[in-house]
């Protein structure tokens, strides 16, 4: 199980984060599943993330809507994809969409067969137990969110809340102490940083830590 949890991937990561990046896939011209967390007829958030990812050692990708444009026949071509990106954007209706589609247990079972799932943002976010911690990253979204916190949820490949885009203000860290309850850590990343998930534990690069 590998599974890789960034704050963001519109710009370049720590080195070494991207040297792991790449070696956890297999194969001479490594493919990409995307999967946005909304439609995005434009692709406008998509073009800048695939430019890392292709400077990073991706040959070429699998275009996955999971919204409006959400098309079941292209999963036997992302089941083949060496790893698969969940993108950044509206947490609560990224897992809303997942949900609904069934593509919640469909990319559980990916990652069991030995797929590496990548996420950054609201991405990262899902593929922890329970995105408690939107509420705080997400707030602008929160009025208008399809789910209720009975709802909240997710993946389950890591344990821990995960806080991207930290900036170690002291509005932060007040959040952070509020929301600290249960015994499920949170891990603060700043851009460019991230955290790797194996079976084994955690990897931390660049600018990423348990919050204490």
């Amino acid at each position: 199980m590998t599974a890789i949890l960034l704050s963001d991937i519109k710009q370049s990561l720590v080195p070494d984060l991207e040297d792991r990046m790449i070696s956890q896939v297999d194969g001479d011209n490594p493919r990409l599943g995307y999967i946005p967390s909304q439609t995005d007829e434009s692709r406008t958030y998509f073009h800048p993330a695939w430019d890392q990812f292709k400077r990073i050692g991706f040959e070429d990708y699998v275009y996955v809507d999971v919204d409006r444009e959400y098309d079941a026949s292209l999963l036997p071509e992302l089941r083949q994809c060496d790893a698969i990106f969940l993108s950044g954007g509206n947490t609560f209706h990224f897992l809303s969409c997942l949900k609904q589609t069934e593509m919640l247990v469909w990319l559980q079972a990916y990652v069991r067969e030995g797929g590496v799932l990548i996420g950054a943002s609201a991405g990262a976010m899902i593929m922890t137990q329970r995105i408690d911690i939107a509420d705080i990253v997400d707030e602008k979204y929160k009025s208008q969110s399809p789910l209720s916190k009975s709802d909240y949820g997710s993946f389950g490949l890591a344990s821990m809340h995960f806080y991207p885009h930290y900036e170690r203000t002291k509005y932060e860290q007040e959040q952070l102490h509020s929301f600290i309850e249960g015994d499920l850590p949170v891990v603060t990343c700043e851009d460019g940083s991230g955290v790797v998930v194996k079976e084994e534990g955690w990897e931390f690069y660049g600018q990423a830590g348990i919050f204490k």
